[in-house]
């Protein structure tokens, strides 16, 4: 509600969503390794800035794989 993606259309919000994520893949390949292994605090959980990349990532592949798109 508050970004009031409701009165989008489907496909501007899909475009929005390419575009936010392609700028953080952006951002993660400049990560340094050992910027990677960083420590970071997350709600109340530790991670290092890899595990939090990956699995921002592996998160994104959930959502399209379940949405139909096919990466074969």
């Amino acid at each position: 509600m508050l970004h009031d993606y409701q009165a989008m259309k489907w496909q501007q919000i899909v475009e929005r969503w390419q575009i936010m994520n392609e700028q953080l893949l952006r951002a993660a390949s400049k990560i340094s390794s050992q910027t990677a292994e960083r420590r970071l605090t997350v709600g109340e959980k530790s991670m290092t800035l890899r595990f939090l990349v990956k699995d921002y990532v592996d998160q994104m592949l959930h959502h399209l794989r379940h949405i139909g798109v096919d990466f074969s």
